[in-house]
């Protein structure tokens, strides 16, 4: 019989941790800018280089179809 089928397992203790990005002064204004649609300063994100909100972001495909 060898060591290994009589040895119990390892006891670790499993830490879990979230690592959050930190962002220079500047793009976190940027992310503040008011929406190029509605003018709201809520959370934006980059659409063509313009800061769009999530609300008009959601309907800029309806925004530019055709017809």
């Amino acid at each position: 019989m060898s060591n290994t089928d009589t040895a119990c397992p390892l006891s670790q203790t499993a830490h879990q941790a979230v690592v959050l990005p930190f962002r220079t002064r500047a793009q976190s204004k940027e992310q503040f800018s008011p929406c190029i649609f509605c003018g709201k300063t809520m959370r934006v994100h980059i659409f063509k280089g313009k800061t769009v909100c999530d609300n008009c972001l959601r309907q800029i495909p309806a925004i530019f179809s055709c017809g």
